[in-house]
């Protein structure tokens, strides 16, 4: 998956230096990648950690956003340190799906004056941790915007051939399979350009697709790169949803799920 790819690869780079961070807006929220943790082939189980302090008020929390494409199960949670002493558990760990692309976000944790935050996974017997994260004070709090552990079911994206430049969305599914209770939402990429995307509905009884949440905007121009989380729709069995994007004059969908 040429999006999901990119999302790790980018991560990579920003912990090592080479590019802007990354920044993600959710449920009004923003975020930008200030540490990354990986493990496995091609990096496949991947903890990206997202500041929320270049949101409105700088939120002095920080979360973490897992991925995993590999076969196995990627397990991911956050830990802090208070005023120096030792690193604790502060969210559950969750499991990243194996056998296809699993991913989730964790809840928001506060990383001001006397806090380090980092992000950790672990990956059958070898477990690794981020570099560790602290913001400046301030008494606004993002939203409340953690992701269960879902599915990336189907993704589009528009490429340039000659730079690093990609707009994509993915379709995340809550199942694996569809269920009644199954619900989707969309990840939307922008690496290098600025890209929106949304998700739609089928609606008038199958005959027209009719678009189901906001816009969500990843202005990753000029060499940056935002990631963008939706909000959530019903999609059981029954449902029709798709994810689409738009970048400049062009617009794509996935295929629906």
């Amino acid at each position: 998956m040429l999006a999901v790819a990119a999302i790790g690869a980018a991560g990579a780079l920003v912990a090592g230096g080479s590019v802007p961070a990354l920044a993600a807006t959710t449920s009004g929220a923003r975020y930008e990648i200030v540490q990354e943790a990986s493990l496995g082939n091609d990096d496949g189980c991947e903890a990206i950690i997202l500041s929320a302090a270049v949101s409105a008020g700088a939120p002095a929390y920080v979360s973490a956003f897992v991925l995993n494409s590999l076969p196995g199960s990627c397990t991911g949670w956050v830990e802090h340190s208070v005023n120096g002493g030792a690193w604790a558990n502060v969210s559950a760990k969750e499991a990243a799906a194996g056998g296809g692309a699993g991913w989730f976000k964790t809840a928001n944790f506060y990383a001001g004056p006397g806090y380090r935050v980092r992000g950790c996974i672990k990956l059958g017997t070898k477990a690794t941790c981020s570099g560790p994260v602290s913001l400046a004070q301030s008494s606004a709090k993002p939203a409340d915007d953690a992701v269960a552990p879902g599915y990336i079911h189907k993704e589009k994206d528009l490429s340039s051939s000659t730079t690093a430049e990609t707009c994509g969305v993915l379709l995340s599914g809550s199942t694996k399979s569809k269920t009644a209770g199954s619900r989707a939402n969309a990840i939307v990429l922008g690496l290098g350009e600025p890209c929106s995307g949304w998700l739609e509905s089928l609606v008038n009884k199958g005959k027209t697709w009719a678009q189901a949440t906001p816009t969500y905007t990843a202005n990753g121009a000029t060499d940056g790169a935002e990631v963008a989380f939706s909000a959530s729709v019903a999609d059981g069995t029954g449902h029709l949803v798709r994810a689409c994007m738009k970048t400049g004059t062009a617009t794509r969908c996935t295929p629906a799920w």
